[in-house]
């Protein structure tokens, strides 16, 4: 095959294994805002404004220039950015995968089925940081596996800079770091050569720039701040001010390098164990059998016969990704398992290329090679298309925003405010500010637990109203229904002696 040829076909294989996940994805996005995490993301990406921690500046922005191109809604336009993020970082584990091999088709053969796997196809149509991480991710690979192929300089600046930014958009990557560093001893052979290349290091604080968003956006008051939040609740009671801080330093340092991550870790590692027999069925029905088993092979003969250095960096990707993971005490367990997933598909790569390489070999047809692969990858797909079918399919849950829209059209008085869990919360705040309606009512996203620390510094604010109420508020506070919520206020005699 000429030089011509080949690169025609690499091109036109490329094309399509961005636009066919690209199209899937496009055409099942949720058309509306997701609630939780998803709406806030999508309310603080067209304001300018700053999330949870650690407030994901670097996604803000992307969001927020996503939204001005883009002719649909908010929600819409963030929700088909993700899937924009999804695919283009499935073509980048592709082209990072046939660095190892040098063939597109074997590359591309265990990853692209996982755009159908439910797993990634729900982080990649709906408004979330994953598919942006997994971009970044997939950027850092393919930059390291370059240059141990080129050696050029450039390629390891480069990687160098993914890195730091995939560390700037999401903490997690500090999990591959030690992988990215093995990686770079490993082919240079000594720790001196290594060190000509710090001063690439400089990149780092650069990539941690986008964080100045916070400060600058906190004074400009925008309406989702979450350093805001935490003022208030910190003067409600219900965070500890010595955790906080009382100065903004504090406060941000408190939350992009907050102890959210350690709350959520195990220390007695009861919730990996409780994970650890679910997660072999996770991985089959993600990857599929023959991709699943590929990749485990791929591993273990990447580090017996090579390429070395690579198959320890994702051996060790695999391995700290999906024990942390295991872990952690969070309900998206699923959504932070897809870079384990993309990295055993990635290590799955030279078996399927050595599949390839002997059935052109042994039928003497170069043809022969890429007819089993692609064989071998539509029933490989047609298993991961069972398994989502089996579990719901491709269809996101009900639409929210009416509910929302009709609970905001209340007759409420003047500075109102709203105590609700935090998945409804964020959603009651993208209606205020996407479409304006009833901007001066505070959402408080609180636990019921909550409200008795919450009340009494709120009522001080204006009316207050919840929905629902525990026994310990009903003890202390008249409540009264109003609509779907309940009115919460002082006792009568309370309220005439404060007067």
């Amino acid at each position: 095959m000429s030089e011509r040829i080949k690169n025609h076909t690499e091109l036109v294989s490329s094309t399509l294994l961005l636009v066919i996940p690209l199209l899937f994805l496009f055409a099942t996005a949720r058309p509306d805002v997701e609630g939780s995490d998803s709406a806030e993301l999508a309310a603080a990406s067209y304001s300018l404004g700053i999330a949870h921690a650690t407030g994901y500046p670097l996604y803000t922005w992307i969001g927020r220039i996503a939204i001005v191109l883009s002719p649909l809604d908010p929600a819409h336009t963030m929700n088909l950015l993700s899937g924009l993020l999804g695919a283009s970082a499935l073509l980048l584990f592709a082209l990072a995968a046939r660095e190892i091999t040098g063939n597109l088709l074997s590359a591309a053969a265990p990853i692209a089925g996982i755009a159908f796997a439910r797993p990634f196809w729900f982080i990649s149509t709906i408004a979330e940081v994953y598919a942006l991480h997994l971009f970044l991710l997939a950027a850092t690979l393919l930059f390291l596996f370059r240059w141990r192929r080129t050696g050029a300089p450039s390629d390891l600046l480069l990687a160098i800079y993914a890195a730091a930014l995939g560390f700037a958009h999401h903490g997690s990557t500090a999990l591959f770091l030690p992988g990215y560093v093995l990686f770079v001893l490993l082919h240079l052979r000594s720790v001196r050569r290594a060190a000509r290349f710090a001063p690439g290091l400089l990149l780092v604080p650069i990539a941690l720039g986008v964080y100045l968003h916070h400060p600058i956006r906190h004074r400009a008051d925008p309406p989702i701040d979450a350093f805001r939040e935490i003022e208030t609740r910190t003067r409600m009671g219900i965070l500890d001010a010595d955790r906080t801080g009382q100065a903004f330093d504090d406060r941000f340092l408190y939350k992009v390098l907050g102890g959210g991550p350690a709350r959520k870790l195990d220390p007695t590692w009861e919730t990996a164990r409780g994970r650890a027999g679910a997660l072999p069925a996770t991985v089959r029905t993600s990857l599929g059998t023959l991709v699943a088993c590929a990749g485990i092979a791929g591993l273990l003969f990447g580090i017996a016969r090579g390429p070395r250095p690579a198959a320890l960096l994702l051996a060790w990707s695999f391995l700290a990704n999906t024990i942390f993971f295991l872990n952690f005490r969070t309900e998206d367990f699923e959504d932070f398992l897809v870079p384990s997933l993309l990295f055993l598909a990635l290590a799955a790569s030279p078996v399927m290329e050595a599949a390839r390489a002997g059935a052109s070999s042994l039928s003497k047809k170069r043809a022969a090679g890429a007819i089993l692969v692609f064989a071998l990858a539509l029933g490989n797909g047609a298993e991961i298309l069972s398994a989502a079918r089996a579990r719901g399919g491709y269809r996101h849950s009900a639409p929210t925003l009416a509910r929302e829209r009709d609970l905001l059209s209340l007759e409420y008085p003047h500075g109102s405010q709203i105590l609700i869990p935090w998945g409804r919360a964020t959603v009651l705040r993208y209606v205020q500010v996407v479409e304006g309606i009833r901007p001066d009512i505070e959402i408080h996203a609180m636990t019921r637990r909550q409200y008795e620390n919450a009340v009494p510094f709120l009522l001080e604010r204006g009316p207050v109203f919840a929905e629902d109420a525990g026994e310990g508020t009903r003890e202390r506070f008249d409540v009264a229904p109003f609509g779907p919520l309940f009115r919460i206020e002082r006792r009568a005699e309370e309220a005439g002696v404060s007067h």
